[in-house]
């Protein structure tokens, strides 16, 4: 069956224009509607097995479905070089390094300032409620987008403002208290202030790290995707290693003019988040979008439908997604306090200079050593992960490291020794380096095909985001009533993470890879033979 279309010499070009008339084949209609009025085609042949039309679509979209087929060519996305998808990692570098200095010293800080161990984890819904709503939506947004800066570009500047703001709140938060009337014994303003940039910095976070992710999605072809997350991977690593290996060291002995440690780590921080933002945003260059008949539909109405529309592989995705969260959740939110009051025999609560205090900020201090440890291994690990990929396949490297994750979380709860908190903590960082990449490398596989397309991937990051970030929110809201049942002890926070995580691991066996169609063009580079004709196409 043959679509109506009307075919205009334009001999000045020598090229073809096709305008879109009504298509009488069914199946294209999804695919043609949201495409331009007129196109042009170089150098068109006589056609053999395709349509001019569909050559096109191959050629400039990626991938065609007719009559329950699909072809998928590689080279309509071509390859950028291996220092662009450095310097476009380099950004998670950046907003790594002040999220690790959160991660390490956010719940020992509201624990000095006087807030209580029930509370403290309320304070962190902070992160699940902005993952929740500002990155789905910033992604909807940054989908629409026709800036001339490009579609990610300017929430990623934005976003990295109101990171530098939130940093600057949380590190002088004691000091604006005090200017401002706070007591030795009362600390209300100290923790407002301390709560706010926690916030802020939350919320922006994710409107960064959201649109760096879609960019990858954007500007590397699919056979690049692995190696992009991967190298996201890496840098995550890498932004960690120097977060807590900064906050295992008494900085304000090398900067004594800044005072207190806390200060010199998140001023630190704050240049190293602007030097790599800047890098990724001079040297990475993004496709100008414009549109006809542009979608005004209201982003959360977008959002809902997206979600309910998910393809299979993305509904299962996000179904392990929720419950490997719930447990990384649960150690990131009492690591480094587990070691300071279980293995330490510390107390927040005692007062300064006191030999209890000094054995909690001493187990802190060791514990954010240990993920300076995780981050090492990290980085190691995800230089690996690629190759595991061809070896053994995605879905079994991720059902392993699911696996180890579950285990180590299980072994805090009953190993307490100085030498074994640290070994365990070190160990996170083979499960941590899987879940920062076989996720999103899922994602950046299944946004390649013609169903799910690369022009909505912030929405697909989002989207894959929500589920992360819910399982936050409930740890976040019913942790704190699990350690009180048992009377404060943050390692029954570790046990409840173990059991979540044997939970995604069984429901990995599940999950859909969504390479099976273009397993040939993802291990081969981008040229014209990548185009797969099945047989039965529409003769022209």
């Amino acid at each position: 069956m043959k679509s109506k279309y009307s075919k205009l010499e334009n001999s000045k070009e020598e090229n073809v224009e096709i305008k879109k008339t009504i298509p009488e084949h069914k199946e294209s209609d999804n695919l043609l509607e949201n495409n331009i009025n007129s196109i042009f085609i170089e150098d068109l042949d006589e056609p053999k097995d395709l349509t001019d039309v569909e050559k096109y679509l191959i050629s400039n979209q990626g991938s065609l479905q007719i009559n329950s087929e699909q072809i998928i060519n590689d080279s309509y996305k071509k390859e950028i070089s291996i220092f662009k998808l450095i310097v476009l990692s380099l950004s998670f570098l950046g907003v790594q390094f002040g999220w690790a200095l959160q991660i390490a010293y956010s719940t020992p800080l509201f624990l000095e300032l006087g807030v209580s161990k029930f509370w403290v984890s309320f304070i962190w819904i902070a992160g699940p409620v902005s993952g929740l709503i500002v990155q789905p939506i910033v992604g909807v947004l940054s989908d629409r987008s026709e800036s001339k800066f490009g579609r990610r570009k300017p929430y990623i500047f934005f976003g990295t403002i109101f990171i530098v703001v939130g940093l600057l709140l949380i590190s002088n938060a004691q000091s604006l208290g005090s200017l401002l009337g706070d007591s030795k014994d009362t600390k209300k303003l100290s923790i407002f202030f301390a709560i706010i940039g926690f916030w802020v910095l939350d919320l922006s976070n994710n409107a960064v790290q959201g649109p760096c992710r879609a960019l990858l999605v954007d500007v590397a072809s699919p056979s690049q995707q692995g190696l992009g997350s991967s190298l996201f991977s890496i840098m995550l690593g890498f932004g960690n290693l120097l977060g807590y290996l900064m906050g295992s060291l008494r900085l304000s002995l090398i900067f004594p003019f800044l005072k207190t440690d806390i200060r010199a780590l998140f001023t630190l921080s704050i240049l190293v988040l602007i030097f790599c933002i800047f890098f990724t945003l001079i040297c990475i260059q993004e496709k100008k979008f414009s549109r006809i008949n542009a979608n005004t539909e209201n982003p959360f109405s977008v959002l809902f439908k997206g979600i309910l529309r998910m393809p299979p592989y993305l509904k299962r995705l996000c179904c392990v997604q929720f419950f490997s969260w719930i447990g990384w959740f649960s150690f990131i939110l009492f690591a480094t306090t587990w070691v300071g009051v279980n293995v330490y025999g510390g107390n927040p609560d005692a007062p300064e200079g006191t030999e209890e205090r000094e054995r909690f900020q001493l187990g802190v201090r060791i514990g954010s050593l240990g993920l300076t440890f995780s981050s090492l291994l990290n980085i190691l690990i995800s230089f690996l992960i690629p190759l595991l990929f061809k070896l053994v396949g995605i879905k079994i490297v991720y059902f392993v490291g699911t696996l180890i994750q579950a285990v180590t979380f299980l072994l805090f709860f009953f190993l307490q020794s100085k030498i074994a908190a640290l070994v365990l903590i070190t160990f996170t960082g083979i499960p941590w380096s899987i879940v920062m990449i076989v996720p999103f490398a899922i994602v950046g596989l299944g946004a390649n095909e013609t169903q799910y397309s690369t022009e909505n991937s912030g929405l697909q990051i989002g989207i894959l985001n929500i589920f992360i970030v819910l399982p936050q929110l409930l740890v976040a809201v019913g942790i704190s009533f699990v350690i009180e049942i048992f009377n404060g002890n943050v390692a029954y926070s570790l046990l409840t993470g173990s059991i979540s995580s044997f939970i995604a691991t069984l429901l990995i066996f599940r999950i859909i890879i969504p390479q099976d169609r273009i397993e040939e063009i993802r291990n081969s580079p981008p040229n014209s033979s990548n185009v797969i004709s099945p047989p039965n196409l529409i003769n022209n």
